[in-house]
């Protein structure tokens, strides 16, 4: 899920749409191809929840493409993977989407975990085009240029899909992997 919520001093510096409103917020969350407005004159309104049935919307197809847009930075067996196979996709997302679950909804994701890993595992890969992308940003509490490369480009999956349609759905809002908070392992289903 995309959220922007700012402080009100942004607004005053003259940035985005606000600074036309002579500082008045007006910032808005885009979420199933509409906006929800989510602070307005110093009240902040909570957003519209996306819902499982949501994510069911599209016609499930037989094969699915996934192109990532910020690196994608997984670990399996204490590496990153260079590599990514679906099962390992679906185990980190799980993972996030478990996480997400039990700290901001206060319970835990009622699923088949292992069923769903051994279904995973069954889900091949038709076509790969990823490309490691070194990326660098600067710590101020390290004092340090941090080094987070990670995988880019698309990749083709077939299989029964169907079992892990919604988890794909929710986690172009989400992303997946590690990183997630500087926006890494951002991905859109094509």
């Amino acid at each position: 899920m995309t959220s922007l919520i700012l402080s009100s001093p942004l607004a005053k510096w003259g940035k985005g749409e606000s600074a036309a409103e002579g500082g008045n917020l007006n910032w808005r969350r885009f979420a199933q191809k509409r906006a929800t407005i989510v602070y307005k004159g110093g009240n902040i309104y909570r957003p519209e929840p996306i819902r499982w049935s949501d994510l069911l919307g599209d016609p499930l197809p037989e094969r699915v493409t996934l192109r990532f847009v910020t690196p994608v930075r997984i670990k399996y067996r204490e590496r990153l993977c260079g590599d990514l196979e679906f099962h390992i996709l679906m185990r980190s997302l799980l993972r996030r989407i478990s996480l997400l679950t039990f700290f901001h909804c206060g319970r835990e994701l009622e699923v088949d975990f292992r069923g769903l890993i051994l279904q995973a595992q069954k889900v091949r890969v038709v076509e790969s085009n990823l490309l490691w992308h070194d990326w660098l940003r600067y710590s101020h509490r390290q004092r340090a240029r941090l080094k987070l490369g990670g995988l880019m480009g698309e990749m083709t999956f077939a299989g029964d899909l169907e079992p892990f349609w919604p988890f794909l759905k929710l986690g172009e809002w989400i992303h997946v992997g590690k990183g997630t908070s500087f926006g890494l392992g951002r991905y859109r289903i094509l």
